[in-house]
């Protein structure tokens, strides 16, 4: 009997971005998961705030040198790379070194002094990320997503590895910060071992002034990204507490993982097509952009309705009892979550047509409104005005994109403004 050879998808086929996303997002949303039916509320929530403060550090110092290769017209030669490295490894040492100084205000402020001691272990985490070879973020540009997958879901199967071990061996929250930290180790080495490109360290920023004038605007949409998808979690912490917290950030994360990953994921699959559509014809991009856009904003709905009916289910099955107040959360989390999923389809376009100003823009403007919105609406609603204020904030940023990107995309198609 013969059997014909399987064809693998090509390595820039969405097949491999999808099983990316599984191995990455899908795992780690399963070790949360499984976790917090272990360790309960009160753990997960301690867990989640070692997790939060760490994000917000690393996001408040991007460098945006991902995006800047990504979309840069000029490669990225062994002095270009040394500098992105250098840049990279500046950013993760002060990462670092900021966690380790202000581990203990920073447990005093969000009136949680058992996760001092976890923030303290955590501080290595973004100093080993920023570590990796820039070859990794050749594998982006050139969208060779099947090596992607393979260096992403190896660390992944590592992490959760670990993470259960410890948990069964007794270990507490401190066993899913092992587990990040031996992952992204595992990426590390991998990232020297398998994707190295020519490296040679240079401090001289010159040459890669292209890359950074572009990065200053990703790091400025950074900053402003992160106080914004952090902010909501800080004041509930500060405002509800520990548990309510942990309610409020599983929800979250159920949502997310149903409504918005996917497209997130699109997402990431868009942006070096879009740039190389844009490097070709910014015609053929834009007709490319509005078929997807307008595609995307029915698709996106159909999970937001399944997680309305199953919401309860999901609770049941994978948490337990003591997790029923996620119920009524998860159902009013997937309104925010669909606005997030929209934004996430109209950002590569904007980026990939060198107008990172629009998001930075885009981005105040949401964090201005959710700032306004936030404190009454917890005040008077508790997490359901949390939620509202993240609609209402996410609503605005929607319309504002939409206001700005329209007319480029309609006067670029019309034969008679071809030059803008």
């Amino acid at each position: 009997m013969n059997f014909k050879k399987i064809n693998l998808p090509k390595k820039t086929h969405f097949f491999w971005l999808i099983l990316k996303h599984i191995s990455t997002s899908g795992l780690l949303a399963l070790k949360f998961f499984l976790a917090a039916k272990i360790l309960g509320p009160e753990k997960m929530g301690i867990a989640g705030i070692v997790i939060l403060v760490t994000s917000v550090v690393e996001s408040l110092s991007e460098t945006g040198m991902l995006e800047a290769v990504i979309q840069s017209h000029i490669k990225l030669n062994p002095l270009r790379s040394g500098s992105v490295l250098i840049i990279q490894l500046l950013r993760g040492g002060f990462v670092t070194v900021t966690l380790l100084l202000f581990a203990l205000p920073i447990s005093n402020i969000l009136n949680s002094p058992e996760s001092y001691s976890l923030i303290l272990l955590a501080a290595p985490i973004s100093l080993i990320r920023n570590a990796v070879n820039p070859g990794v973020f050749l594998l982006r540009r050139h969208k060779d997503f099947k090596k992607i997958f393979f260096y992403e879901a190896v660390g992944s199967i590592f992490d959760i590895s670990i993470t259960f071990t410890l948990i069964y061996q007794g270990f507490g929250p401190e066993a899913i910060v092992f587990g990040m930290i031996l992952g992204d180790f595992l990426r590390l080495f991998m990232s020297w071992t398998f994707f190295r490109i020519p490296t040679v360290p240079n401090i001289n920023f010159r040459v890669i002034q292209d890359l950074i004038t572009f990065g200053k605007w990703i790091w400025g949409a950074g900053v402003l990204t992160v106080l914004l998808n952090q902010i909501d979690k800080i004041l509930v912490i500060k405002f509800l507490g520990v548990t309510e917290f942990s309610f409020y950030q599983m929800s979250s994360r159920i949502a997310q993982l149903v409504i918005t990953d996917g497209p997130i994921l699109l997402g990431q699959y868009l942006y070096p097509n879009f740039c190389e559509r844009n490097r070709i014809s910014r015609l053929n991009l834009n007709k490319y952009f509005k078929r997807i856009f307008i595609f995307m904003i029915f698709v996106i709905f159909l999970p937001l309705i399944f997680l309305e009916i199953s919401a309860p289910i999901i609770v049941q099955s994978f948490f337990g009892e003591e997790w029923n107040p996620m119920v009524k959360l998860i159902r009013l989390m997937a309104i925010p979550m669909y606005l997030g999923a929209i934004i996430a389809i109209l950002l590569p376009y904007v980026r990939s047509i060198g107008r990172p100003s629009i998001i930075t823009n885009t981005t105040i403007l949401q964090f201005i409104s959710l700032c306004v919105l936030s404190v009454p609406l917890i005040y008077f609603y508790q997490l359901t005005g949390m939620i509202m204020a993240i609609s209402l904030a996410g609503f605005t940023a929607i319309l504002y994109l939409l206001f700005n990107v329209y007319p480029l995309t309609k006067i670029i198609l019309s034969p008679s403004k071809k030059k803008l």
